[in-house]
């Protein structure tokens, strides 16, 4: 573990740094990076130690065709999400069957609305529209809207 989780601080004694730089404290401890993660207020590094056999070169310098710039990643606003899940507590399930299947379109939106930045009002319509027409099938009362 490095840095001590302030902005600018990833194994590096300067806090200060504002702009990308190499850092060299992974090729240091011969450890070779596996995955990294980055996020708003993180970066996750994977390294493991490096296997001592020189022959297959496995400290290779790191070119710029290596890296890929840093992406701007649009902040989620769950809270907001939140908000737009409430209108299903207002279905009345019939039964215990309808209710085990309201909770599981329930979850399959939260799901779909939390991965899905844009259009969830209209996912909204279209999770009403299913869950209307799955209680109409499950309850056996479909024969009264076919007049």
């Amino acid at each position: 573990m490095c840095g001590d989780g302030k902005y600018g601080k990833l194994c590096i004694d300067d806090n200060q740094i504002t702009t990308p730089m190499l850092v060299l404290a992974f090729v240091e401890k011969s450890l070779k990076v596996q995955m990294v993660s980055c996020g708003g207020n993180h970066t996750l590094i994977h390294a493991e130690p490096v296997e001592n056999d020189l022959s297959n070169n496995s400290l290779q310098q790191i070119k710029s065709s290596d890296s890929l710039p840093p992406l701007r990643v649009s902040k989620k606003i769950i809270e907001e999400r939140k908000e737009n899940i409430e209108p299903f507590a207002s279905i009345t399930p019939a039964n215990d069957k309808d209710s085990k299947v309201l909770n599981i379109i329930k979850e399959s939106a939260k799901v779909i609305l939390y991965s899905i930045q844009y259009d969830y009002l209209l996912i909204l319509v279209v999770m009403y529209n299913i869950v209307f027409f799955l209680l109409l099938k499950i309850s056996g009362n479909q024969h009264k809207y076919d007049r």
